[in-house]
């Protein structure tokens, strides 16, 4: 009896997912009807002894079309894909490429020099380049009372 009980719940619990997953696709068909859509792009984020390196695929998309900030222990990745309107009388057979609104957030790894960070487009990827610093914030330093 446990174990149709076990199966119930687990139909259940998957049942509940897919509604979840539903109402997330229509509040973003909602929100593409709005042009409020994004598409995240796909990164890569690494280290070396000196700084933390992001790259960002962003290809077809120009560097004027792209708004970048650090925000707390986060990089921020804004653009817009603009879409090459084709003639009036053509006829498609396959759309795959997306545009419109780009976004990414990406965690910072450990604390960078954010006066030194380095941005810079090649081969459609926008490369990150950051200066770590010492993390001080673990560390124990006595304070003098006065």
């Amino acid at each position: 009896m446990s174990h149709v009980k076990k199966g119930r719940d687990w139909q259940i619990a998957v049942r509940s997912e897919v509604e979840k997953l539903l109402k997330e696709e229509l509040s973003d068909e909602q929100l593409a009807s709005q042009g409020g859509h994004s598409h995240i792009p796909q990164a890569d984020v690494y280290e070396t002894a000196h700084e933390i390196i992001v790259l960002v695929d962003l290809p077809g998309i120009s560097k004027e079309n792209i708004d970048l900030f650090i925000a707390g222990s986060k990089v921020i990745v804004e653009a817009v894909k603009r879409d090459k309107k084709a003639p009036r009388n053509a006829r498609y057979y396959c759309i795959e490429r997306l545009f419109g609104k780009v976004q990414r957030a990406i965690d910072i790894p450990s604390p960078v020099h954010t006066g030194k960070v380095e941005a810079y487009m090649q081969n459609g990827v926008l490369v990150i380049r950051m200066p770590k610093i010492e993390d001080r914030r673990g560390t124990r330093k006595r304070i003098e009372i006065k």
